[in-house]
């Protein structure tokens, strides 16, 4: 019998169409102003840190706010799988989600197959390149309401990449 099912988001419990266009437009559009406002709040220290060590690796010795924003927005662009990038992301996207301007688009089976899993007893998790907490936000504003809690677990890049088999 099975007793766990570990799932993705991105065509498997909505249309990959929804990261792609509308979320990543989205952390684009408000990326700078965001960064900008928010640069100096203790979360965000770490965010930027890793940001500035990575384009430093890519040859700019002291990067500037602006750099750090269009490095950003370029890896958005890439669809690169940044940690830093990730969970700032999440931070962009949970002002989208709480302000009602997002809203997660959920395949219509998925609500029935989530309520008969967990019927029977199996747990459920979410393993994603984006980050928990947007994974958490994603499922606590959908097209079918507040459906967070059918999820016992999620991992996200800070586990390790899908391509890692470690």
């Amino acid at each position: 019998m099975m007793k766990y099912i570990l799932t993705d988001i991105e065509g498997t419990t909505s249309p990959i169409t929804f990261v792609r266009e509308t979320l990543f437009p989205y952390a684009h559009e408000k990326m700078a102003a965001y960064v900008t406002k928010y640069q100096s709040e203790e979360y965000m220290r770490p965010i930027l840190e890793q940001t500035k060590c990575t384009v430093r690796e890519e040859g700019v010795s002291e990067p500037s706010l602006q750099e750090l924003i269009s490095a950003l927005k370029g890896w958005i662009d890439e669809d690169r799988k940044h940690p830093a990038l990730k969970e700032l992301q999440g931070y962009i996207w949970k002002q989208g989600y709480e302000g009602g301007e997002l809203k997660a688009p959920i395949y219509d089976d998925v609500l029935p197959a989530l309520k008969k899993w967990r019927a029977n007893g199996i747990g459920l998790g979410i393993y994603s390149s984006g980050s928990v907490a947007a994974q958490k936000l994603f499922f606590k504003y959908t097209n079918h309401g507040d459906i967070l809690h059918f999820f016992k677990d999620h991992f996200d890049l800070k586990m390790g990449s899908k391509k890692d088999p470690e």
